[in-house]
């Protein structure tokens, strides 16, 4: 169930949706560059993956990319009152993973594993992740390499 989110306008018109699944749709399309539902692997002794929406929402001002997920699409609200967590793309610590259909995370207190429902899917998905982690990456350097020539200026 992987979309690209392709309304930039945020203008979704639909008769048969209420208020809320708007709202949520609204939310999705002013910062969201993917979503769709993936099972995370859970954090607890028994391990268990659960079905969960993620979206990929890049933060223009701040120039991040953050990964949220929620139990449903329908639980998404403006105040992220019900927002499940977030992985914050500059925190990887290495390119993201695929494997048959699970993708991994990894963070340095955390690997995040997630399962897509078909190798299709879990391809896109990985494709996105790995374009989020190359832009993370760059940004990175160049802020590096802008924080060296200022110290070379100066000395």
């Amino acid at each position: 169930m992987f979309q690209r989110n392709s309304n930039k306008g945020g203008n979704k018109k639909s008769s048969s949706k209420n208020k809320k699944d708007k709202k949520a749709d609204q939310i999705i399309v002013k910062n969201a560059k993917y979503e769709g539902y993936l099972k995370k692997k859970g954090n607890s002794s028994l391990k268990l993956y659960q079905k969960r929406y993620f979206i990929l929402v890049e933060d223009i001002l701040n120039n991040s990319r953050y990964l949220k997920y929620y139990k449903s699409k329908e639980l998404i609200d403006e105040k992220e009152s019900n927002l499940l967590g977030s992985i914050n793309f500059d925190d990887l610590t290495a390119p993201p993973v695929l494997y048959n259909c699970t993708l991994t995370l990894i963070i340095q207190s955390r690997a995040y594993k997630l399962k897509a429902e078909n190798i299709q899917e879990a391809k896109k998905w990985h494709d996105i992740f790995q374009s989020a982690y190359q832009r993370a990456t760059s940004v990175k350097h160049i802020e590096i390499d802008s924080t060296i020539l200022k110290q070379s200026i100066t000395h």
